[in-house]
Order: structure tokens, then sequence, then C-alpha cells
């Protein structure tokens, strides 16, 4: 493929008038950056005398990316920390990349719909025996975006690694775009 080819083929795909994928004067393709603070993340193990409930906050960070008007998706990274609530001292350390694809189904409000997957390594402290592995979460979410640039969203998923190796957790978050 020539220069010219390729030079007349880059702007159809990024020329929203001439592609015919959005409305004059709108993007076909928006990004930025994003953080979110989760406040509320509650994690259970679904095993009747397992007796693991947590409770933790998290942070997230990375860019958002938007095409078309419909695909949607972050990449970051995130950090998680988790506190075992009860008698004994668990607490428990994720960090790694996270991503989520989806969609946005609405306009307004803004409403992202998507499916999410995180992973990295993973530090639990049970009383005073460290234990350090691997762990993934994922699951679904979605993502309300107020005036452009602020986030609340909430995301139900599933956590394995760590002390209690599969767990059941529900984060909500709260964040902004810029």
């Amino acid at each position: 493929m020539s220069v010219g080819r390729f030079g007349c083929a880059l702007v159809l795909l990024l020329s929203p008038q001439l592609a015919g994928a959005a409305p004059p004067g709108e993007p076909v393709l928006q990004h930025g950056g994003y953080v979110h603070l989760a406040p509320g993340l509650v994690g259970f193990v679904p095993v009747a005398d397992a007796e693991l409930t947590t409770w933790g906050v998290g942070l997230d960070a990375g860019w958002h990316f938007e095409r078309n008007r419909r695909f949607t998706g972050q990449l970051g990274a995130l950090v998680d920390h988790q506190v075992l609530l009860g008698d004994a001292r668990e607490y428990q350390l994720m960090a790694g990349a996270q991503l989520r694809l989806g969609a946005t189904v609405s306009r307004r409000p803004h409403v992202f719909v998507y499916g999410m997957a995180a992973g990295g390594p993973v530090v639990s402290v049970f009383g005073y025996a460290p234990w350090v592995g691997a762990g993934a979460t994922f699951g679904p979410g979605v993502q309300f975006v107020f005036a452009r640039h602020f986030t609340v969203g909430f995301e139900p998923g599933f956590a394995i690694g760590g002390e209690a190796w599969f767990q059941v957790r529900l984060r909500a978050f709260i964040g902004a775009r810029f």
C-alpha cells in the first residue's frame, strides 16, 4: 500500500463527516485519563462455614477510549486493599492491570456497560504468616458519567487468589475523567 493510499484510508477512518460514523462536529475517537476511588469494596466467600467477609478500599487509574460512539474501553492499573472482618487479623493487597471493554448504551445520561478483568500479584497476611501469589478479578460493570467528567460505578464480580481463593465481590466507586 502506497503512502497516499494509506493517508486516504487514515482520513476516511478518522473523519466523522466522511465515514458517516458520527454527526458533524462530534469526534469519532474520544480518549483521556480516568481515576476511580472505591470506598465500598465488600467481599465474601460463598461457603457456609468459611466466615470470610472482607471490607476494603481501592484505587484505579488509566486511559479511557471510545470508538464510533459505541465501543468503549478502559485500560489501567488498580490497587485494592481488603481487611477480614471478625476476630482474625487478615489483610490482603492486590495490585495489577485492569481492562474494561463494553459499549456506551446511552448518551443522556452517559451510561457505559462493560465486562471487567484485572489481575496481578496478591499479598495476604493472616496473623503473622504472609502469603504471596497471583490473583484475578472479573465480572460485569456499569458507569454513569455526570457533567462530562464525574463517574459513579458499580461492579459485581468474582475474585480468585489470595487466602480466600474464591470470593464474590461487590465494588462501588466514584471517579473523574479528564
